[in-house]
């Protein structure tokens, strides 16, 4: 039971994220339309959208992008910008503290017999800045992310900063366009370029760093 306790934060994010699926599953839960249906008042329309940051943190089912589309629909860019910027910080902040406060859960202990992982995840020790960097590059499940650099237990202050830069492009894209639909917008290309260049960036740096990097012993 005493280790079952120290397992806590996985098990009320695995909770969490089966009932935000039933809901999305059974159509009673739409981030944009959640968001939208209290478009006329700015403050409560503010707390649904964090909320549903927060939430996106330990329910991988939230489409991320939906909430920052629902954002930019209520308030104008610079808001919005600012908004999800808070948001999207409060999101992986969620799910790195579930990794990080998940006691009994380690990494280490089960690469030893996947000698080549070991390998990298040694590579990128010292590097925590980069590594985080890096992977969020690669756009995978932001959530998942999260949970890994937490029981990692990687620099909460590396993870942030790097993992901001590196979702920051996609960010701005989805905002842009959902505050006009417009696919010739040139600022919704900037920042489709702007990530395209992100990711090649995250991927050069994995491979000299991480990849073809040499574990300090």
């Amino acid at each position: 039971m005493k280790k079952l306790l120290n397992y806590i934060p996985v098990i009320i994010m695995l909770l969490i994220a089966a009932v935000v699926a039933l809901l999305i599953y059974l159509g009673k839960l739409d981030p944009q339309e959640a968001i939208t249906a209290v478009k006329s008042n700015k403050p409560l329309a503010l707390l649904i959208i964090l909320g549903l940051f927060a939430l996106k943190g330990c329910a991988f089912t939230i489409p991320y992008g939906a909430v920052l589309i629902g954002c930019s629909l209520v308030f104008e860019l610079p808001a919005a910008t600012v908004i999800s910027l808070v948001g999207t910080a409060l999101c992986i902040s969620v799910s790195y503290a579930i990794g990080r406060f998940s006691k009994e859960l380690t990494v280490e202990k089960h690469l030893e017999n996947h000698p080549k992982l070991l390998k990298y995840f040694k590579n990128a020790n010292g590097n925590d800045f980069v590594f985080c960097f890096a992977v969020h590059t690669l756009h995978l499940s932001m959530e998942a992310q999260g949970v890994l650099f937490g029981l990692l237990r990687t620099s909460y202050p590396a993870y942030l900063l790097g993992s901001m830069i590196a979702l920051f492009p996609s960010m701005m894209w989805f905002i842009v366009l959902g505050g006009a639909f417009d696919v010739h917008d040139p600022l919704l290309w900037f920042f489709l370029g702007l990530d395209a260049l992100t990711v090649l960036t995250g991927l050069y740096y994995a491979k000299k760093h991480i990849i073809n990097g040499k574990a300090e012993e």
